[in-house]
């Protein structure tokens, strides 16, 4: 239904053909964020999120996404999931295609599942794509980089999650969860730093000024930026790609730079 009104609203106030432009311009966008439990003060990490590669074009633009990403020279570049939405071999191939564009990344490179790479019933071809690529698939797994602590969390909307792989005292002071859907951070031990997801598409057709009109189940309390007040301090990128139509309405497409800072 509101997917539905904003249709009408693009109808509206700009042609199709523009909303769908605006879906291929990918910003790559930096943000400082201070932490009040982090130790590796002015760590920086690119994170990207739905690319959803089910055509040549989407593929496009997700090669584009990990180019603006590897270009910004991060300590770690991190893929939150949602890949793809089909089982066919050719868009498993994109997939595979646009790993590779990884092997010029300077920093280790690292990612999570989402929902829609296990309801696309391709998680099997998926998952041997990434281990022929240079990204490192985490599962309810851990990965370290510069004194930091990644926590690559699997799906929760599949139940696939765990929270027991990353106790406190084991694990760096500065921890990152990375988990596809932002609301799940009401599992979170409140001994990570910070939780960073996608999923929300930050609404993909949003009223001027961001208000998205519909997120899905698992983003409707954290759809896009910086939550600092949640159970812990929690980031939504608006992600890559798109569902249904391909197109965006006030919230464009993004590579999210992030530097962490530790409250004084």
């Amino acid at each position: 239904m509101l997917r539905a009104l904003g249709a009408g609203l693009i109808a509206g106030s700009a042609s199709p053909s523009i909303a769908k432009s605006y879906a291929h311009h990918v910003e790559l966008n930096a943000r400082t964020l201070t932490l009040p439990n982090w130790s590796a003060d002015g760590f920086r990490l690119a994170f990207l999120s739905d690319l959803h590669m089910n055509s040549a074009a989407k593929l496009q633009r997700a090669r584009e996404a990990a180019r603006l990403a590897i270009s910004a020279e991060p300590d770690v570049i991190i893929l939150g999931g949602d890949y793809l939405d089909l089982r066919h071999p050719s868009i498993v191939q994109n997939v595979a295609t646009f790993l590779a564009e990884f092997r010029e990344a300077r920093c280790p490179v690292v990612a999570v599942m989402g929902n829609h790479d296990y309801w696309s019933g391709a998680a099997r071809p998926l998952l041997e794509e990434f281990s022929r690529s240079p990204v490192r698939m985490l599962r309810n797994d851990l990965f370290e980089v510069e004194g930091v602590t990644l926590a690559g969390i699997d799906d929760a909307i599949e139940g696939r999650q765990r929270m027991d792989f990353f106790p406190k005292g084991r694990v760096s002071p500065s921890i990152i969860s990375v988990f596809h859907e932002p609301d799940f951070v009401r599992e979170m031990p409140d001994h990570v730093s910070l939780q960073i997801s996608g999923h929300s598409h930050g609404g993909q057709v949003c009223l001027p000024f961001g208000a998205p009109l519909y997120t899905p189940f698992g983003a409707r309390d954290y759809t896009a930026g910086f939550y600092r007040k949640a159970r812990v301090p929690v980031f939504v990128t608006r992600g890559v790609g798109t569902t249904g139509p391909d197109f965006r309405v006030f919230c464009a497409p993004e590579v999210s730079v992030l530097t962490l800072r530790g409250a004084a």
